[in-house]
C-alpha cells in the first residue's frame, strides 16, 4: 500500500529499500532454514506439525502486535467478534493447517526447488476454482500466461532425480491446493455476507488460533509426532530449541517486515519485488541443488517469463477494474468493503501464516503467492 494512503508525507526511498531488504532477506532465510531443519540431511527435525504449531503461536503474537501498533477499525479481537466470524475463520483455518503442515512435511522428502516450482502452479488452480466456484472470467492473455507457468513448472521438475519422491510431490501438491483454495473460499464466504469488514490482523489472529488448536490436537493424537518430538527434544535439546526459537522469531520478524513494507511501498513496487523474490528463490534453489539438465533450465526460463507476464497482466487487469469502478460509482457512494475482502485481507493472512512460501503482499498477488 502506498504510504500516501495513510498520510500526506511520502516515505523516503531508503526507507522503502531498507524495508524490502529486510523482508526479502527474511523470506529467503526462512525458506532455506525450514528446508534445512526438516530434511534428514540437515537437522533432521522431521516433525512438521510440531514445528508448524510454534509458527502458529508466533502468528498469533505477531497479529496482536500489529493490532496494538494500530488499533483496527473493526475493534480489538473479542469473543463476540469471533462468534460473528466463526465459520469463515474456521474454514480458512482448515486450509491454513493443511497448507502449512503438508508443505513442511514435503520439505523432508523433496528439495526446496521442486517444492517451490510445484507451488508455482497455484495461479492455475486459483483460476480454475474461481471460474467454477465464483463464476469469474479471465482474459485469454492471462489464461495463456497461467498455462505457460504450468508448462514451465512441469519441465523444470527433475523427475529423474531419485530424491524427488512421489509422497513428497503429493504432499506439496495438497499444500498448493489448500493454499489456492483459501482465497476462493474466503471470498465466497465473506462476499455472500452482509457482516461488517474484519481487519486483516484480526482475521490472521482468529485463523492462527484455530490452526494452532488443530495442530496441537494432531500433535497430541499422533504418536509419531508426539513421541518423536519428545525424543528429539530429549536427545538434542539445544538443537531442538534452537530450531524452534530461530524459526519462530525469524517468522515473527518476517511478519513485522511484511506489515512495514506493505505500508511503505506502492502496489507496483510490491508486485515487482514479490516476483523478484520468487525468481531469486527458485534460481538459488536450482543452483544449490545442482539442477543441470537443459530441459529443466528451459522449463525454468519459460516459467520465469510466464510469471512476469502473469504479474503484469494481473496488475493491468486490477487497474482497469479500478477505473471502471471509479467511473460507475457515484462520488458520494461508499465502496462495498466485502467486495474487496480477498484483495485486502487474505493476501496479508497468507504471508503471516505460510512461512515456507514466498510472500504475497497485495491483492494482485493474492492468487500467485508460491
Amino acid at each position: 500500500m502506498a504510504a500516501g494512503a495513510e498520510g500526506s508525507v511520502e516515505p523516503k526511498v531508503w526507507h522503502v529499500v531498507g524495508s524490502f531488504a529486510i523482508y526479502g532477506t527474511l523470506n529467503l532465510f526462512l525458506n532455506f532454514f525450514n528446508k534445512w531443519a526438516m530434511a534428514p540431511s540437515g537437522a533432521g527435525f522431521s516433525l512438521p506439525v510440531f514445528y508448524s504449531t510454534w509458527h502458529m503461536l508466533m502468528s498469533i503474537i505477531g497479529s496482536l502486535v500489529v493490532m496494538l501498533l494500530k488499533k483496527p477499525e473493526s475493534g480489538m479481537v473479542s469473543f463476540a467478534q469471533l462468534k460473528m466470524y466463526k465459520w469463515e475463520t474456521l474454514t480458512l483455518a482448515v486450509c491454513t493447517t493443511v497448507n502449512i503442515s503438508c508443505n513442511n512435511a514435503s520439505l523432508m522428502l523433496i528439495g526446496l526447488f521442486v517444492n517451490q516450482v510445484i507451488k508455482a502452479l497455484s495461479p492455475m488452480i486459483v483460476m480454475a476454482m474461481s471460474y467454477f466456484v465464483l463464476q469469474r472470467r479471465y482474459g485469454p492473455k492471462l489464461i495463456a500466461s497461467v498455462i505457460f507457468i504450468a508448462i514451465g513448472a512441469v519441465m523444470a521438475v527433475p523427475f529423474k532425480d531419485p530424491s524427488v519422491t512421489v509422497l513428497g510431490v503429493v504432499l506439496v501438491a495438497v499444500a498448493t491446493v489448500a493454499s489456492s483454495l483459501k482465497p476462493v473460499v474466503g471470498e465466497l464466504l465473506m462476499t455472500a455476507s452482509d457482516k461488517p469488514k474484519l481487519a486483516p490482523a484480526a482475521l490472521v489472529f482468529y485463523d492462527s488460533c484455530f490452526s494452532f488448536f488443530f495442530m496441537l490436537t494432531f500433535w497430541l493424537s499422533v504418536p509419531a509426532e508426539r513421541e518423536g518430538s519428545i525424543t528429539y527434544m530429549r536427545e538434542k535439546p539445544a538443537m531442538g530449541w534452537g530450531i524452534i526459537l530461530v524459526g519462530s522469531f525469524a517468522a515473527f520478524a518476517y511478519n513485522m517486515s511484511i506489515y512495514n513494507f506493505t505500508k511503505l511501498a506502492s502496489a507496483v513496487a510490491v508486485m515487482v519485488t514479490t516476483n523478484l523474490l520468487k525468481v531469486l528463490l527458485i534460481t538459488a534453489a536450482a543452483i544449490v541443488e545442482g539442477i543441470r539438465d537443459p530441459v529443466n533450465w528451459i522449463g525454468i526460463s519459460i516459467f520465469f517469463a510466464a510469471v512476469i507476464a502473469y504479474a503484469y497482466l494481473s496488475y493491468q487487469a486490477k487497474q482497469v477494474a479500478k477505473k471502471e469502478q471509479t467511473a460507475t460509482t457515484a462520488p458520494e457512494a461508499k465502496p462495498t468493503e466485502t467486495s474487496n475482502l480477498v484483495s485486502k485481507y487474505l493476501p496479508l493472512a497468507d504471508p503471516l501464516l505460510t512461512l515456507s512460501s514466498c510472500i504475497s503482499a497485495t491483492g494482485v498477488r493474492a492468487c500467485s503467492s508460491v
